[in-house]
């Protein structure tokens, strides 16, 4: 089946749910279309419990989409026959508007079910009717309009997504001991809460490797996302969710060695659509046992700031993301619930200024994280701001890639 075939195929449907809606009037159509409204709402909120069942991706996929579809459709059909109920008893007459309304509202829902059940399919890079699906400008028209946190559903499904992992990191002890993780409660301080318009979510589809890469990423200068290298290596097509929208980015730098990359995105630094950008901290006021955040979007799902302590800051020596040559950074070790998906977010102070950019965790420690530092990763930045030309992401990094910290010395 084509694009073209499928469109065609999508608008017979808005002629038949719209014939109805003009047959049934304008109460039953309203009432149908926002009991799936409530289904989509109820699914955003359950569908991750109902996936957590199995860890198969391919049950895990058709699960998802049968729960969503069926959801959706009973909620509607259940509104739907209370709105009939209402106009019955009411003794509503079906007027010439009532009609109308009752046809425009038909083939809303219609859109809204062809979503539903359609739209998850979209988020599959190398499959045949992913690519229908993202080719279909019924479609495109329709995720243009859906909300953004309905635009979350289809990715918990993505049976291809791989969450950018964070590289993994064995044999170094902490020379701080601190007082464990802080309270959840400094997730709430008013500077962490306003940096979420500035924290954003990559995801990259590497077509050479038949992968969907997603992680983490933030503004730090008008248009200028920061990620890890390893988040986006191999992309062909990169996206950036925001809180304003989804957006194509373009890598402008990509720097392998050091595991940073800086995306340019036009659309966020427009007068009509500008987010804030995130600044960097004086790392001479950072101190060991400070109390961090680490925001984000851990494995594919929603976002999430998690507590965090700073334990040192040290000079990491190790391989770089493709494990072929050994290179030191600077970086900072960190006691906290950094898990996939957090690669390449802020490491945030408690006035949301950004220290660093988490990149790795220890094998050897429980909630031991890392993140690379300002001084370490300004000079990419700062490169980035000279330059919009769109640069090579590299190969896709080796899924069982294990990057061996052996640290040499103290900063």
């Amino acid at each position: 089946m084509s694009a073209l075939t499928f469109d065609i195929l999508a608008l017979l449907a808005f002629i038949v749910f719209g014939a109805y809606g003009w047959v049934t009037g304008f109460t039953p159509s309203l009432y149908g279309f926002f009991g799936a409204t409530i289904g989509i709402i109820i699914e955003y909120f359950t569908l991750p419990y109902i996936l957590s069942a199995t860890t198969n991706g391919q049950l895990r996929f058709i699960v998802g989409i049968t729960y969503g579809f069926v959801l959706v459709s009973f909620c509607s059909v259940g509104a739907e026959i209370l709105g009939l109920y209402i106009r019955d008893r009411l003794g509503l007459q079906k007027s010439r508007i009532s009609r109308m309304a009752g046809s425009l509202f038909k083939i809303f829902l219609a859109a809204v079910l062809i979503w539903v059940f359609f739209s998850p399919l979209s988020v599959q890079p190398n499959t045949h009717l992913g690519k229908v699906m993202r080719e279909s400008r019924v479609m495109t028209v329709i995720d243009t309009f859906a909300p953004n946190a309905a635009q979350k559903i289809p990715e918990m499904l993505d049976d291809s997504a791989r969450t950018a992992s964070l590289q993994q990191m064995t044999g170094r002890s902490s020379q701080f001991a601190g007082s464990g993780i802080p309270d959840d409660n400094i997730v709430e301080t008013p500077s962490i809460v306003k940096a979420r318009r500035s924290v954003v979510k990559i995801v990259g589809e590497a077509t050479d490797c038949h992968r969907k890469l997603e992680g983490t990423g933030f503004i730090y200068s008008p248009g200028l996302v920061v990620t890890n290298a390893h988040v986006v290596a191999g992309a062909r097509i990169i996206r950036v969710h925001t809180v304003k929208g989804v957006f194509r980015a373009r890598p402008i730098v990509f720097d392998a060695m050091r595991d940073v990359a800086v995306l340019w995105v036009p659309e966020i630094s427009s007068n009509r659509l500008v987010l804030p950008a995130l600044l960097p901290t004086d790392e001479t006021t950072v101190e060991a046992g400070q109390a961090v955040v680490v925001p984000g979007f851990p494995n594919n799902g929603p976002y999430r700031v998690a507590p965090a302590r700073l334990l040192e800051h040290f000079i990491l020596q190790g391989p770089g993301i493709y494990g072929t040559t050994i290179v030191e950074r600077q970086a900072y070790a960190l006691l906290g619930g950094v898990m996939s998906g957090n690669s390449g977010g802020p490491l945030l102070n408690l006035k949301g200024q950004y220290l660093g950019i988490v990149f790795g965790v220890a094998t050897d420690k429980n909630n031991t994280a890392y993140a690379l530092s300002y001084s370490e990763v300004e000079p990419v930045l700062r490169k980035a701001m000279t330059t919009r030309e769109k640069v090579s992401t590299g190969r896709c990094v080796p899924l069982e890639t294990e990057v061996t910290q052996t640290t040499v010395k103290q900063s």
